[in-house]
């Protein structure tokens, strides 16, 4: 499995906005389907000017596999989600 940079914002972001892409979802929605009320509660990862770096954390992969896993076309994979979190976490998930 190839991991993000995460010394790269850009990098973070950019996957986050992907999978949201693949499953056709807008930031709202998206946010929604990982039970937060609010676009605010993910713009974060959603903008590199916004996101400090480093690796996604546990809680929110762990929600991203539990509520994204299967949508899209093609469909999101835990690979896709553990690919964020690095080395050290994704063997855990």
């Amino acid at each position: 499995m190839v991991f993000v940079n995460p010394h790269d914002p850009e990098q973070i972001t950019a996957a986050v906005r992907s999978l949201a892409t693949r499953a056709g979802m807008t930031m709202t929605q998206f946010a929604r389907q990982l039970g937060y009320a609010k676009a605010s509660s993910v713009q974060y990862y959603f903008h590199s000017k916004l996101y400090r770096g480093g690796f996604l954390s546990y809680n929110l992969a762990e929600r991203m596999i539990n509520h994204l896993v299967g949508l899209g076309d093609p469909p999101i994979t835990r690979d896709d989600i553990r690919r964020l979190v690095g080395p050290e976490l994704a063997e855990y998930l």
